[in-house]
């Protein structure tokens, strides 16, 4: 694929996209590459969890809630509350990263939000940006950048 942001910018692309990746992930061959690991994956309303023996649909996380960056948050700590001793979440998103840290208090276990490319990965650990940053700040970001819009605040 030559233009990813010329595909990404159309949301039926990146719908497909999503289902196509959500259905190779459930293959048997594609499972074995997990290794131990458990991935929740969401495509349109439904969750699923796949690890290297099976694959569930999750219908307590399946929902029309349409708004991704906050879905994975409700998602993570279903996630935390039945078995996750860690969380990371893989987005490039800032709007992710500033939820992360006015919800970091939330979480028990460390949050992680991976970024980067195959060849140079990025763990940024949530907790440890909030604790620099102040928790009061933090609890404040969500509803700045709500209000502000801007990635940047």
């Amino acid at each position: 694929m030559k233009q990813w942001r010329r595909l990404l910018s159309s949301s039926k692309s990146k719908s497909n996209l999503i289902k196509s990746l959500a259905s190779d992930w459930q293959t048997p061959q594609m499972r074995a590459n997990l290794k131990g690991k458990v991935v929740f994956v969401t495509s349109e309303d439904k969750c699923f969890k796949i690890t290297a023996d099976c694959t569930s649909e999750m219908e307590c996380l399946s929902t029309d809630h349409e708004e991704a960056d906050t879905r994975v948050f409700l998602q993570a700590k279903y996630v935390e509350d039945a078995e996750a001793s860690a969380i990371i979440i893989a987005s490039e998103d800032t709007d992710e990263f500033a939820i992360s840290l006015s919800l970091d208090h939330k979480f028990q276990c460390p949050m992680y939000i991976k970024s980067g490319t195959q060849n140079r990965e990025n763990f940024v650990h949530v907790q440890k940006v909030a604790n620099a940053v102040g928790r009061d700040t933090c609890r404040a970001l969500c509803g700045m950048h709500a209000f502000t819009g801007c990635d940047t605040v």
